[in-house]
C-alpha cells in the first residue's frame, strides 16, 4: 500500500513555534488511520518512508528519527542539508519569499532543534547500530544543489560505513523523472526478497 500526504510547503517537520506538526500529523495521524482504513500493519521492516523534492528531505529525516517504526527511509531529489547549510538557507534562500522560515527553523540559534532534525547528526550518532536501508537518488539536470547536497550526504554515509543505495540519475526534477525511480527505491528500502 502507498499513502501520499501533501505536507504542502511545510518541510515535515514540526515548526520551530509550534503552528505546524507536520511530523506528529504524519506519525499520529496519517499513518494510524490508514492502518485502520487498510486493514494492514505491516511490521517495522515493511514500513518505509520515502519522498520527493523538500518531502525527500522530509521523509529521511523523519525515518532517520524514528527507526522504531521504519526499516527504511530515501529521498528522491531531497535537499539534504547539514546544520550550517540549514542555517543559511534560512538567512538567504528566495524559499523566505513562500514560507516564513523563521517560524520553521526559528532562528538557527537553537541547537537542540537543529541536532534532533539533522540527519548528517543523526547518522553518526547512530553509526555502530544503524540497522536502517537508506535510498538516495538526485539528478544531473535539476538545481544542481539537489545532486551536490544528496551526492554530499552520501559520502558522509559512505565515511560512516552506513549501508545505502545512491543513484545519480539523468533526468530533472519533476514526477516523470522520479516515476521511473520508485520500483528501484523499494527495491532498496524493502527487505530483501520482497516483490
Amino acid at each position: 500500500h502507498f499513502v501520499m500526504p501533501d505536507g504542502e510547503r511545510g518541510f515535515w517537520i514540526d515548526w520551530h513555534d509550534g503552528s505546524r506538526p507536520y511530523e506528529r500529523y504524519l506519525l499520529e495521524e496519517v499513518l494510524p488511520a490508514a492502518e485502520a482504513l487498510l486493514g494492514a500493519r505491516p511490521s517495522r521492516e515493511r514500513r518505509v518512508i520515502l519522498g520527493v523534492s523538500m518531502g525527500g528531505g522530509g521523509a529521511l529525516q523523519i525515518g532517520m528519527r524514528h527507526p522504531e517504526l521504519f526499516g527504511g527511509a530515501g529521498s528522491l531529489s531531497g535537499l539534504l542539508l547539514d546544520q550550517e547549510e540549514a542555517r543559511s538557507l534560512i538567512r538567504t534562500s528566495g524559499m523566505r519569499f513562500f514560507v516564513d522560515l523563521e517560524r520553521v527553523f526559528g532562528d538557527g540559534s537553537d541547537r537542540e532543534f537543529f541536532d534532533s532534525h539533522d540527519v548528517y547528526g543523526i547518522a553518526k550518532r547512530r553509526a555502530a547500530g544503524f540497522d536502517q536501508r537508506i535510498f538516495l537518488a538526485a539528478g544531473t539536470r535539476e538545481d544542481p544543489e539537489f545532486l551536490r547536497t544528496t551526492r554530499r550526504f552520501h559520502d558522509h554515509l559512505t565515511a560512516l560505513g552506513i549501508p545505502h543505495a545512491f543513484t545519480a540519475y539523468d533526468g530533472g526534477h519533476g514526477w516523470k523523472h522520479w516515476a521511473p525511480l520508485i520500483e528501484e527505491a523499494l527495491r532498496a528500502l524493502l527487505p530483501a526478497g520482497d516483490p
